[in-house]
């Protein structure tokens, strides 16, 4: 209809001319409403930040003897990370699992027989530091059978480890620079 208008040379007030905005504007209303339930990270950066909010979290958790290593005391900690990235079979997984593994010496190597989306936790022997890796898929890879979620081969995983006396006790330390006006000439560092 533009093409038209413009082609027999109509008059501004063609009634035709409105048709295209009007398309354009209804075209991004419905982009809009279709995009609505889509995340703007891909699976790689959403399955990332899952890990990094649970190791935060776990961390907070760890005393100064141990880490935390029940269960019961973590699936909170998973219950809040959302739905996990991936499909099963064509279906959404619904949630993050967890899986605890004790006397460990190391990450999780091996996924195999864990749903994608499971946090694996594998707890050293002197419960004084857990190691926490995710299955899912490796970074490269779109399709395909659940591993560790990896990048070129090397399995992303995080340390929780127990808190050392002096973090439960000393504050951060600040310190202040002098601008060299106010200290006749040289820049001085405070520390309180």
């Amino acid at each position: 209809v533009l093409g038209g208008g413009l082609l027999r040379k109509q008059p501004e007030g063609f009634k035709g001319y409105r048709l295209l905005p009007i398309l354009l504007v209804g075209a991004l209303f419905l982009d809009l409403v279709l995009s609505e339930g889509r995340s703007p990270l891909d699976a790689e950066a959403q399955a990332a930040v899952a890990l990094r909010n649970f190791h935060e979290a776990a961390q907070k958790q760890a005393t100064a003897e141990a880490v935390p290593v029940e269960a019961r005391a973590l699936q909170p900690l998973v219950d809040a990370l959302g739905t996990p990235p991936y499909r099963l079979r064509g279906v959404q997984v619904p949630a993050y699992a967890l899986q605890v593994r004790r006397n460990c010496e190391g990450p999780a190597r091996d996924a195999s027989g864990t749903r994608p989306g499971t946090l694996l936790y594998c707890v050293a022997s002197d419960g004084k530091q857990a190691w926490v890796t995710l299955a899912g898929l490796p970074a490269e890879v779109r399709f395909g059978a659940p591993g560790l979620f990896s990048t070129r081969g090397e399995p992303r995983f995080s340390v929780v480890r127990a808190r050392s006396p002096e973090e439960n006790e000393a504050q951060p330390a600040m310190e202040l620079e002098l601008p060299e006006a106010a200290s006749g000439g040289e820049a001085t560092s405070i520390s309180p």
